[in-house]
């Protein structure tokens, strides 16, 4: 062996043992990683996102990456949060913690999450709470508490969210909305409070959301529309009021909605709707009055709502709508459902107005093809759209479209022209789109 190989050799002996201390190391610093990273059980744990979820945990692990973006914990068994199982991650964005029965929060637990974006602690047992909990959440935009037991937010517990842009606090047990109690939230574009039992709104209670565009308040317990409250939402374009027990609405009731464009009002148990009530609706395009108890419908109803295109007014028991009810709104409505009532016949001057119909619903009412329908027939025959009214009686018409109804079958007519008749009925065939789900709980059945 020459020299120089003797060299070679001599260095290579010297560098096995480096190379397996290199390796050694470098595997010694993956398995700590991977220890680091979070416990075996956890579905992914990468450098920034790890998934545990449904895995039956009683704590959050406290050895996760501190890089840690998104953590999905959704699904376990924590009941109760301390400060310290989060301080650690300061560049967290997104915390899972829904349906994890958590009842109990510390007020500090979420304060080192400076970054925090989105915050879900939806399905839980949450009770109460802490004024000081959401403190530190400079960044969070979305906050999901719906679905747990909350029955009283304290003052002051939104008040340092001010880049929350949803809040979701429906399906919980809160029952009255304080003076001032979303102060601070400059920034919020929807709130959920549906399916709770709020029968109180303090007047300044929504004070200061002037960039809020949907409003939720269905499936409360309100006697009445909160108006003062919600005069205040200059910015608000949608609104629902629908599952209340409203009973009748007053004048002006929505004034200063000066934006809005869709109001749900349905199955809200109102019997009537003074003539002014939506005065100042200028921009509304789509009016939900399902499911309530309206029996007539008065010319000035909707005098201010020249921008409607869509209005809903199934399943009330209307008997009779008046001569004009549809002038104001006639040019832009396209969509009009009147199924599911009582009307049996109406004035010519009800339908004439109506000439930008592509939907026209009104089947499924007791409409009697006598003299009373001549002029309807005619309207229905030169309609651009394809219409049909089934009339309901007299016996020997029952089932038959008003369109295939001769004139000679109408009898007892002293003069069988279509413009004879002083008042017509307005039944329309089935438009797929709006009778989806309205076959039960009909207010006639034919």
């Amino acid at each position: 062996m020459s020299s120089k190989q003797r060299n070679v050799y001599r260095c290579e002996s010297f560098l096995t043992p480096l190379r397996i201390c290199l390796y050694g190391y470098v595997f010694i610093l993956l398995l700590q990683e991977r220890v680091l990273c979070c416990p075996p059980t956890c579905h992914i744990c990468l450098e920034k996102q790890v998934n545990c979820q449904s895995l039956g945990l009683t704590s959050i692990p406290r050895n996760f990456p501190k890089t840690t973006t998104l953590i999905h914990l959704s699904g376990n068994n924590i009941t109760h949060i301390s400060p310290s199982e989060l301080s650690d991650l300061k560049d967290l964005a997104v915390l899972f913690l829904d349906n994890s029965k958590i009842s109990h929060i510390h007020p500090k637990t979420f304060s080192p999450l400076k970054k925090l974006y989105s915050l879900y602690l939806n399905d839980n047992y949450i009770q109460y709470l802490d004024s000081s909990i959401f403190d530190g959440l400079v960044n969070l935009h979305y906050l999901y508490l719906q679905q747990n037991r909350i029955d009283l937010l304290p003052q002051g517990l939104f008040s340092h969210l001010k880049s929350v842009r949803s809040l979701y606090l429906q399906k919980n047990r809160i029952g009255i909305l304080t003076s001032d109690l979303f102060f601070g939230m400059f920034n919020l574009y929807t709130l959920n409070l549906s399916s709770n039992n709020i029968s109180q709104i303090s007047d300044s209670a929504l004070h200061h959301l002037e960039k809020l565009e949907n409003l939720y308040l269905e499936s409360n317990h309100l006697s009445k529309v909160p108006s003062n409250a919600l005069g205040l939402l200059k910015g608000l374009k949608r609104l629902s009021l629908s599952n209340n027990q409203i009973g009748s609405i007053h004048s002006f009731a929505f004034l200063g909605l000066n934006s809005l464009q869709h109001l749900f009002l349905e199955n809200a148990n109102i019997q009537a709707i003074s003539d002014k009530t939506f005065n100042g609706l200028s921009n509304l395009k789509q009016l939900i009055l399902s499911r309530n108890k309206l029996r007539t419908l008065d010319s000035k109803t909707f005098t201010s709502l020249n921008q409607l295109v869509y209005l809903q007014l199934d399943r009330n028991g209307i008997v009779d709508i008046s001569n004009d009810t549809f002038e104001e709104i006639g040019p832009s409505l396209k969509v009009l459902n009147l199924a599911f009532n009582n009307l049996t016949s109406l004035q010519p001057q009800v339908v004439q107005p109506l000439i930008s119909l592509s939907h026209f619903q009104a089947s499924y009412n007791p409409w009697h093809c006598g003299c009373s329908l001549l002029a309807l027939r005619h309207f229905l025959l030169s309609s651009p759209s394809r219409f049909s009214l089934h009339c309901h009686s007299p016996p020997q018409l029952q089932n038959r479209p008003l369109g295939n109804v001769r004139l000679t079958e109408f009898r007892n007519c002293m003069n069988n022209t279509t413009n004879e008749s002083p008042r017509l009925s307005l039944g329309l065939s089935t438009s797929t789109e709006m009778m989806d789900g309205h076959m039960k709980n009909a207010t006639y059945k034919p």
